[in-house]
């Protein structure tokens, strides 16, 4: 029997960013259909006694405190105190389904019920084109959770276990292939169609990964970067990707940078960024940009966590 996951990928997304920035709330989150009715895209204090929870049969939100991890940021004044090693990790999320049943294709195979993972074609060719593409500065994956009940959804994003309860694999690894099985986080897996055994890797896998792929380099580096790989691709230059917002701004105002407060350079990093990012859309995944900070780094994020101000909250140690 396939079962249904009991929370929405977009749930699971969110949570898992929050743990992934080291945020230390779990809001709720309601699904896409419930976001029409409700009209909010999350909520952090709602009263238990809200009838609204009760009209819509949804599980009531868990209370948490709002605090400064909910909303990280940058202050430029500390870009040049940032040094460390940057890589970046586009994530394409998936709920899988739970297959129970006795008649279960691979159950003996596992020996234990196992996840089932539906594979987009055209998404697959996207996200195999943006893995060649960005594979010297990023990781390019698919994630899923292996768990599929809401008690364990909520369990696990209280105990921040998101990251570690889930399965990731390349999207070359999956190549054509249409499903994606497993039973853990690491370990066998099976794609199908013309069944081929594989394996899965868990979080530590993947935080192994990024230590040997991580540069030392700026954030600004990183980012051009990543344009330049991208747009070597289609034969796109610097030059010819001006954008867009640029120019509507000069109609205003006139060609001046200098009117605009934004350097050549400001202009530059503008435009790789919007490459990079039309590139994960295009591509459907999240771009998150990881820092192994150095000593210096890692005394200064110390020193920032003491003063009650973070600035800094993708990173790994």
């Amino acid at each position: 029997m396939l079962r249904a996951t009991q929370f929405a990928e977009r749930q699971y997304e969110t949570n898992f960013h929050l743990e992934l920035g080291s945020g230390s709330g779990t809001p709720f989150v309601p699904t896409q259909p419930l976001e029409m009715y409700l009209g909010i895209d999350a909520v952090t204090d709602a009263r238990d006694a809200h009838r609204i929870w009760r009209i819509l049969n949804a599980n009531i939100p868990r209370r948490i405190n709002l605090s400064p991890f909910l909303w990280p940021r940058l202050p430029r004044r500390f870009f040049p105190d940032i040094s460390g090693q940057l890589v970046s990790l586009f994530f394409q999320f998936k709920v899988p389904k739970y297959n129970d049943g006795k008649k279960a294709k691979y159950k003996l195979k596992f020996g234990s019920p196992y996840y089932e993972v539906a594979i987009t074609k055209h998404q697959q060719k996207e996200l195999e084109d943006l893995q060649r593409r960005v594979q010297s500065r990023a990781l390019v994956r698919y994630a899923a959770p292996a768990f599929w009940t809401r008690a364990d959804f909520d369990r696990h994003a209280t105990k921040r276990q998101i990251l570690s309860m889930s399965a990731y694999i390349a999207p070359s690894r999956v190549a054509s292939h249409k499903k994606w099985m497993y039973a853990t986080p690491s370990g066998k897996a099976v794609l199908n169609p013309d069944p081929e055994e594989v394996e899965s890797v868990g979080w530590e896998a993947i935080t192994g990964l990024m230590r040997e792929q991580a540069r030392e380099e700026s954030l600004r580096a990183h980012v051009a970067g990543l344009a330049a790989s991208i747009r070597a691709t289609t034969g796109e230059t610097i030059e010819q990707k001006v954008p867009e917002w640029f120019i509507d701004m000069e109609k205003y105002i006139g060609p001046s940078i200098e009117r605009l407060r934004a350097s050549p350079e400001d202009v530059r990093y503008l435009s790789d960024l919007r490459t990079v990012v039309d590139a994960a859309e295009q591509a459907d995944t999240t771009w998150q940009v990881m820092l192994l900070p150095d000593s210096n780094t890692s005394a200064l994020l110390r020193m920032m966590e003491r003063e009650g101000e973070w600035y800094w909250r993708h990173r790994w140690y």
